[in-house]
């Protein structure tokens, strides 16, 4: 076992020197916008004596909203912007829900407290946001109509006490026309970023890639099934290859260079290794497994993980710009 562990690990650690390049400037920067409220919380946190919310809310330091913002952008490394008022939200709990009920029955548009000052630099935009009595707050509308999102990766994310997304997410959707969101999280690339993410996830100390929302009353949102036939799309194969990998074992290994990731795991019953190509070029990689055969298969435009080879011994793969390849190797 020890030694199909090593074999493996040399996997990964042969693809650093083959596939770092000169930097390329097609890959996607990404940009992790979102509000958050310390204080005092529903549900959350330790209650302050005296408070009026005490018997249902408590403080703490930082929102969620925050900490799921930092995680993803630690996870796609992504650059962070706390959208923030120039009028701060109350931190008693009962006093902000009169002000963000006010808000949203006036349908008003707080004045931001900062700007986005390259925001033509980035590619993709995750918006996070608590749901506040099942709208979006309205600083979301304000962020949204003071940028031209316009070819831009939208993608909404959200914390919530148990509503759910809403309807939140059609809501950017219907605010952002020109943007590619809901394009983007059900093709190709949408599966090759999903399972670049995944590997990415693997280096945090707890285990978030385990969880992705698929509940049947979000398919159309979380992009793993299509809305109206039920088929799986692109990125539920990216899913499944990633999970693929994570049963033949831990530990699992990764590494990435040049907008190329890859993800390696091995078992008494064989080998697997997970690439995904989120680079805007032709990738070559170097394979070295003691293995008598690997089956290739390949996640691309025209393909849901087909097998396109049968290889063995020592390789080379060509991974096509925004292509997902899973090889199984057998002892």
């Amino acid at each position: 076992m020890m030694k199909k562990l090593l074999a493996v690990i040399l996997v990964v650690m042969m693809l650093v020197p083959t596939v770092f390049a000169e930097e390329d400037v097609s890959v996607p920067r990404v940009l992790v916008a979102y509000p958050s409220r310390s204080g005092e919380n529903y549900n959350v946190g330790v209650p302050r004596e005296g408070s009026a919310s005490a018997a249902y809310a408590g403080y703490i330091e930082k929102g969620n909203t925050a900490i799921l913002a930092e995680t993803i952008a630690e996870a796609t490394g992504g650059d962070l912007f706390a959208i923030t008022t120039v009028i701060p939200y109350p931190d008693d709990y009962a006093t902000m829900l009169q002000v963000a009920q006010e808000e949203i029955a006036t349908d008003a548009r707080p004045e931001l407290a900062g700007t986005v000052e390259n925001m033509d630099d980035y590619d993709v935009v995750f918006i996070g946001y608590p749901i506040w009595h099942g709208h979006l707050p309205q600083a979301i509308f304000t962020f949204m109509e003071s940028y031209d999102f316009s070819g831009k990766t939208v993608i909404p994310f959200n914390t919530h006490e148990g509503s759910g997304q809403s309807g939140t997410q059609l809501v950017i959707e219907n605010a952002l026309p020109d943007s590619t969101g809901g394009k983007f999280r059900k093709g190709i690339k949408a599966a090759v970023f999903v399972g670049e993410t995944l590997i990415r996830l693997q280096k945090l100390p707890v285990d978030l890639a385990m969880y992705y929302d698929a509940q049947v009353m979000l398919i159309s949102y979380c992009g793993l099934f299509n809305e109206y036939t039920r088929a799986p799309e692109k990125p539920f194969y990216a899913m499944l290859a990633f999970n693929k990998v994570k049963q033949f074992g831990f530990p699992i290994e990764s590494s990435d260079g040049d907008g190329v990731f890859t993800l390696a795991s091995a078992s008494d019953n064989g080998y697997a290794l997970m690439i995904t190509n989120f680079n805007g070029e032709q990738k070559k990689v170097t394979v070295h497994a003691d293995a008598k055969t690997a089956n290739i298969y390949t996640l691309n435009a025209a393909s849901n993980l087909e097998l396109t080879n049968t290889l063995s011994g020592n390789f080379e793969l060509i991974v096509e710009p925004n292509t997902l390849i899973y090889a199984e190797f057998s002892k």
